[in-house]
């Protein structure tokens, strides 16, 4: 692709994403990716939307190499009930595991579909995962979005390290949990200390020094993330020493 190029944006996105919902008002809610779709449609009227591959049995061993099969099990226990609440701020309905896996398989294509052309693709999809851990979801997450596709990108020919970038205002502590043991995976969050899940500090650096935690004050503007990765990008570009480029 010629470097002066700009890419037509690629989204991938499907309305299935707004049949994971609570019950009563929560701030996870589909009227969340309504109002970013719309966005981007204005945004970028030329963009390209795709919609996810249909989940198959080929994702489940993706979904086992982070989490373990009784979450799994339990997750479509609950949403074959009706749906209930894993934690208080936690909610399956009875559509949220087929949602899940399909936001999982979403991530999936981006990765596919981001080597293939050679450019960034935007996954727009819910629910959230980077609070899941591999024997329970936290925090609105039920399956780890990132870091199941860090593993599948592993698994892709010529793809030998992958970094993950988290600027949520909470730290992934469900993220960093599952990739932290991978030498091949670097992991970089952004986020506001002290806050929800309260992990996160400064001073953790992985198994492997592939952690850059970057917690940030609040009130944090634009700004203040410059100089975080103005002052640490040197750090960062070092989490694989035994690995070269």
């Amino acid at each position: 692709m010629d470097a002066t190029a700009v890419p037509t944006p690629v989204f991938i996105y499907s309305d299935r994403f707004l049949e994971h919902r609570c019950r009563q008002f929560h701030f996870e809610r589909p009227e969340r990716l309504v109002a970013i779709r719309q966005h981007l449609e204005a945004a970028f009227p030329a963009a390209e939307w795709r919609e996810p591959t249909p989940v198959g049995e080929g994702l489940t061993p993706w979904l086992e190499k982070v989490h373990s099969r009784v979450y799994l099990d339990q997750l479509t226990r609950i949403a074959a009930e009706g749906g209930g609440w894993l934690d208080p701020d936690t909610y399956l309905n009875d559509q949220s595991d087929r949602v899940a896996r399909l936001a999982v398989q979403a991530w999936l294509d981006g990765v596919d579909l981001a080597v293939q052309r050679q450019q960034p693709i935007f996954v727009l999809a819910r629910p959230p995962g980077h609070h899941a851990l591999r024997e329970r979801g936290m925090g609105f997450c039920l399956l780890a979005n990132a870091a199941i596709a860090a593993h599948y990108a592993l698994s892709l020919p010529r793809i030998r390290r992958v970094a993950i970038l988290d600027w949520d205002v909470h730290h992934g502590n469900g993220t960093q949990a599952l990739v932290q043991d991978h030498p091949q995976i670097a992991y970089c969050s952004l986020h506001e200390f002290p806050a929800y899940p309260y992990t996160g500090d400064g001073g953790d650096r992985g198994h492997h020094n592939n952690v850059l935690n970057l917690p940030m004050p609040t009130g944090s503007t634009g700004a203040t993330y410059r100089r975080a990765f103005q002052a640490d990008n040197n750090e960062y570009f070092r989490v694989f020493p035994n690995h070269p480029p």
